[in-house]
């Protein structure tokens, strides 16, 4: 039996971008240059919600993180961390929390947070 992802495929309409930072080189004052590269595949199609308090304890395992202000639930994808950040219509989330549903590699639900330029 084919495990079934708590999304429905049509209710993913939102296309995101995903990356994660690579180091580039020293910065010349004892730190270094962070960029970012595309995750292969470099998109994935979300099911995007607002964060509310009931979904944070849900899937934070108890825990309310006052930052986290959307909920996607996506395809499986072994790259995605809580390093890596995606970019919708010109917002840029960061993955607060990662879990695999049901453990079963068919669909990740993220909780992230919008990062503020």
């Amino acid at each position: 039996m084919s495990p079934v992802p708590a999304v429905a495929a049509g209710e993913r309409r939102h296309q995101v971008t995903l990356e994660q930072p690579a180091v580039v080189g020293l910065d010349g004052h004892g730190g270094y240059t962070t960029t970012w590269v595309p995750l292969t595949p470099a998109t994935a199609f979300a099911a995007i919600a607002p964060a509310t308090e009931v979904q944070q304890e849900r899937e934070l395992g108890g825990t309310i993180v006052a930052t986290a202000t959307t909920v996607l639930h996506l395809p499986y994808h072994p790259q995605i961390t809580v390093k890596t950040r995606l970019t919708l219509d010109g917002r840029t989330l960061q993955v607060l929390s990662r879990r695999d549903a049901d453990e079963r590699h068919v669909e990740l639900i993220l909780v992230c947070a919008e990062v503020v330029p």
